[in-house]
């Protein structure tokens, strides 16, 4: 079994839960709000509970990517140091104490801001006795090179020497598969600026495929695709969904994403049977990302009533987990 927990799912920068959204959603909720809702701090506090169902916080989160997986055998690997790293540092540190009887075992997609920014904020680091394993198929000098600079001056006011844990960056293929923590790990060169690596990961015969950060040319949605070959099976497609198709198609061909949509016409070729949508725009509220959910939901459905086979698909959100190969 593999259990995946989404730290992170937001894309490019994080995203805060503002005033203006905090207005809109109290709003919201007094409107459906009735007499007796309110008639008192004890109704108030009542409906408010109730009110869970009415979003009154940000549901998909404003943290950049970081995933972790978990298998049953108690290897762990986490994808990526995005901001919502610094929100897995500190559940682990609640969880196992400040110091791991485990490694940290990090898989890098690649060195863009928004996936190496939650390093300098991520306290195991701080901690002598834990150990941090950083790799990627970019290369260990790279990925050395870009997690160690953005804590030079003047970018941020501590050394990388204040960290006192073990930190290793040990070298993995780029082109082949490989073993971590239990994992068989095979990487995937994606088509996004400077190159970003996917990694399907498998374990006891459940398959997750982790492929955020990819823009794919609609002419190559065909069953020859490669990248349709190294999905092929999988349990689970996490996959980059930050525009909508016409966005996509309109105005952002080339900016390296991709949306819901295509995730659906892609697992289906591979035979995937579940997907979940992340790297949310930054600019996209709840209700945006809840609509790129819903159009691409209309669009498995309209394919299923054609005939494909069901896929189940949703948007992720920070905190999401989920389990495969039960």
């Amino acid at each position: 079994m593999i259990t995946v927990t989404f730290w992170g799912t937001r894309g490019s920068i994080p995203t805060a839960f503002d005033s203006a959204a905090q207005h809109e959603t109290l709003i919201s909720a007094l409107a459906q709000a009735g007499p007796d809702d309110v008639g008192s701090r004890a109704a108030a506090e009542a409906y408010l509970a109730r009110a869970g169902g009415l979003h009154l916080h940000q549901r998909y989160g404003g943290d950049t990517t970081c995933v972790e997986f978990q298998n049953s055998g108690g290897g762990r690997i986490i994808i990526d140091f995005g901001s919502g790293a610094r929100r897995f540092g500190g559940a682990a540190i609640g969880e196992d104490g400040p110091v791991s009887g485990r490694p940290f075992s990090f898989l890098m997609t690649h060195m863009h801001w928004d996936h190496v920014q939650g390093f300098p904020f991520f306290a195991p680091c701080f901690i002598p006795g834990n150990e941090i394993r950083i790799s990627g198929s970019h290369g260990s000098a790279a990925l050395k090179d870009a997690l160690f600079g953005q804590m030079k001056p003047p970018y941020f006011p501590v050394p990388v020497e204040a960290m006192r844990a073990d930190i290793s960056f040990p070298e993995v293929p780029a082109d082949e598969p490989f073993e971590l923590e239990g994992f068989q790990v095979t990487p995937f060169l994606l088509r996004h600026g400077d190159g970003s690596y996917g990694y399907r990961l498998e374990f006891d015969g459940a398959s997750v495929v982790f492929a955020s950060d990819a823009e794919h040319d609609l002419n190559d949605l065909v069953p020859e695709y490669a990248y349709v070959k190294w999905t092929k099976g999988a349990d689970l497609l996490i996959f980059d969904a930050q525009y909508s198709l016409a966005d996509l198609v309109l105005h952002k061909e080339d900016w390296g994403h991709s949306s819901g949509l295509v995730a659906v016409d892609l697992a289906h070729l591979a035979d995937v049977k579940q997907v979940l949508l992340t790297h949310h725009d930054p600019s996209a509220s709840d209700e945006d990302i809840d609509g790129i959910a819903q159009q691409t939901l209309e669009y498995e459905e309209m394919l299923r009533d054609g005939g494909a086979s069901a896929i189940d698909v949703r948007a992720a959100f920070d905190g999401l987990k989920v389990e495969v190969g039960l």
